[in-house]
């Protein structure tokens, strides 16, 4: 199913987005330190030139291309965390120090970094509930010194296989950014509904090509624009209703986005929105189209403290049965993964915590409360709700997502959901 390889390809596509939340206990310098930067601070001198130290593979213009924004701040109002959150917000980079100094032509912001892993063996490990993945992808998170992400490898799981592949080149200045990825699964799927029943049960094979152009409006805003050429093939089903209808499509996607993010010193939080509109043509098969909304708000009460409330839903009430979605739409852990849906509609408000910090990384534990609500052909008009609870363990040495474990307990069937990640989304 696309809709399945698309979610699974989306592990990958996080490279594009790590942002580290952790760092040595001991790494960080005074920002604005010395004689120099305490007379720049008092004068309220502006910075006229950024440096940046510790490069060894990234191109330097690169590097500087996200801290110009600091450029013709007053060295008085420069904010230590600010920089910081920018450095890590690379997902290549951890600063080691940031100094203001003075100078005749104004204040000069001095950047001290250190280069993460980039280029590793990149183990992905995935269980909800029942079902399980593994697999392992080469990736280089800083191809050819530029950002960029390239990404090759495949999976096995519980009930299927895979091969894909992903390359994205980040936008830097007035150009584009850009994505090119390829996909190809076959195995089974099962249709589940809340209590875990298996409604429909049939094997299929996909294959998807696509790829996107992204550009930044303004320092906070992305519009994006996406093209999917997709094809599913049913092989086989196992049970009384019958198996959805082979497929070949093109699927059009704009969005638009928006995101800032922000460091207190132990955890990073960030605020963000995205609207999108997918057009699914069918050049064999039906068309219909999806509006999808995915918003988080996180906010640090005091540092390593952060409350975090989180949003997402999908509208397609015409997706036919192969292109219903599972609950990752909704944003939420409450329902089986293999549930699936035309619709939904989720909601989370919790707590994230720092515990312990360590020279590669940070652990934080989460609670939360979750509420969901879907609709579909299959379980019609539903809602889940109660607590969810886990751990997260940020990397700060190694340009990949963590580790998190969490469970979810859906008070309405009185079932427990487990997830367990590795080296994919948080």
């Amino acid at each position: 199913m696309y809709k399945k390889q698309a979610a699974l390809l989306c592990m990958c596509i996080t490279l594009l987005c790590v942002r580290e939340a952790a760092a040595e206990e001991t790494v960080f310098a005074e920002e604005i330190s010395g004689p120099a930067a305490t007379e720049a601070a008092a004068a309220g001198d502006s910075i006229t030139k950024i440096e940046i130290i510790g490069l060894k593979r990234t191109k330097e213009h690169i590097a500087l291309y996200p801290l110009e924004r600091f450029r013709g701040t007053s060295a008085r109002d420069l904010d230590e965390n600010e920089v910081k959150a920018v450095i890590m917000d690379t997902g290549i980079l951890d600063p080691v120090s940031v100094e203001v100094l003075i100078g005749d032509d104004g204040a000069v912001l001095r950047v001290t970094v250190t280069e993460k892993w980039s280029i590793i063996p990149l183990p992905l490990f995935s269980v909800q509930g029942s079902s399980y993945a593994g697999g392992i992808f080469l990736a280089d998170t800083n191809a050819f010194g530029l950002r960029d992400q390239a990404v090759i490898g495949g999976m096995y799981g519980s009930s299927n296989w895979m091969l894909m592949s992903m390359y994205n080149h980040v936008s830097s200045g007035n150009l584009p950014g850009w994505t090119v990825s390829f996909g190809y699964t076959r195995g089974e799927r099962k249709d589940l509904d809340s209590e875990e029943t298996v409604l429909r049960r049939f094997k299929e094979q996909n294959l998807m090509a696509g790829g996107s152009i992204n550009y930044s409006l303004a320092r906070y805003i992305t519009a994006a624009f996406g093209v999917t050429y997709g094809q599913s093939k049913i092989l086989e089903t196992k049970n009384l209703l019958a198996a959805p209808d082979d497929a070949r499509f093109l699927e059009f996607a704009p969005r638009i986005s928006v995101r800032t993010s922000k460091y207190d010193g132990y955890l990073m939080s960030e605020k963000r929105a995205s609207l999108s509109y997918e057009y699914h043509w069918g050049i064999k098969g039906d068309s219909f189209g999806s509006v999808r909304f995915d918003g988080q708000f996180q906010h640090s009460l005091y540092p390593g403290f952060l409350v975090s409330v989180q949003s997402g839903a999908l509208w397609s009430p015409d997706a036919p049965d192969l292109f219903e979605s599972g609950p990752e739409a909704s944003r939420t852990g409450l329902l089986p993964a293999g549930y699936r849906a035309q619709s939904y509609a989720g909601f989370s408000a919790g707590l994230e915590k720092y515990l312990l910090k360590f020279k590669i990384g940070t652990l934080s534990a989460l609670a939360a409360w979750q509420t969901v609500v879907s609709k579909g052909p299959l379980s019609d008009t539903e809602a889940a709700y109660g607590p969810i609870g886990g751990i997260r363990f940020y990397l700060s040495r190694i340009a990949i997502p963590g580790l998190s474990f969490a469970i979810g307990y859906n008070i309405k069937t009185g079932i427990k959901q487990f997830s367990f990640n590795m080296g994919v989304s948080l």
